[in-house]
């Protein structure tokens, strides 16, 4: 009986040692950022974190990144039981070279989402401030004879890609470039910008009253007026 007892009281403590430990190795995706500074010589970030609906605590990251332009990072949760505050950190320091532009974070989806990222002014700004004044793609009244999801902002005027086939064999002047890029969740707002990686850099050509055609991939493309 005795023998029993032990082996029932040492079962036990496995599984509260497993519990216990186990909760470290996994990853926190409700993690955003509160606060950052970035050092005189910008080498390295400093940035205070927070959790909604304090949803956990974090003793660390895994930079997944480890490379120039981009880092992706996994914060981890701290040992113990559900949010246990042991061990938990809320200021962390991330080293930068001198060409890296975005800091990611990792989200419940087994993806990442853009929380820093550096202007092309070379200032680090929080993605949600640099968006601040950027309507939304999903609050954009729906247009018959264009996208209202691939969009660009040229000369003053949104376009989105149209639905009408064109047979445009080229030679007009260029006129332009979409050479910024923005989150694909925004509207364009200052000329020269898309919300589509696949037309950054793309050519302007053709403009009139209400389209324009862009030159990507080979193809000449039309794009109508949106607003």
């Amino acid at each position: 009986m005795k023998k029993k007892i032990l082996i029932i009281i040492g079962i036990v403590i496995a599984i509260l040692v497993v519990l216990f430990i186990g909760t470290g190795f996994t990853k926190n995706p409700n993690v955003e950022v509160i606060n950052y500074s970035v050092s005189d010589d910008g080498s390295t970030i400093n940035f205070t974190i927070g959790i909604p609906y304090s949803i956990g605590y974090t003793r660390g990251y895994k930079n997944q990144g480890g490379g120039v332009k981009s880092h992706y990072l996994d914060f981890y949760n701290t040992f113990g039981v559900i949010n246990s505050s042991w061990g938990a950190k809320f200021d962390y320091v991330l080293e930068l070279d001198e060409d890296d532009t975005e800091v990611y974070f990792n989200r419940s989806n087994g993806g990442y989402e853009l929380v820093l990222q550096k202007t092309d002014s070379g200032e680090w700004v929080k993605v949600v401030d640099k968006y601040k004044d950027y309507e939304l793609v999903k609050d954009l009244q729906k247009n018959e004879y264009a996208s209202t999801k691939i969009l660009v902002k040229f000369d003053g005027v949104l376009y989105g890609k149209s639905n009408a086939i064109i047979d445009y064999a080229g030679g007009a002047e260029k006129i332009g470039v979409i050479n910024k890029l923005i989150d694909e969740k925004y509207v364009p707002e200052l000329n020269n910008e898309t919300n589509t990686e696949e037309i950054l850099n793309a050519e302007v050509y053709n403009k009139t009253e209400d389209s324009i055609v862009l030159l990507y991939n080979n193809e000449y493309v039309l794009f109508g007026k949106i607003k």
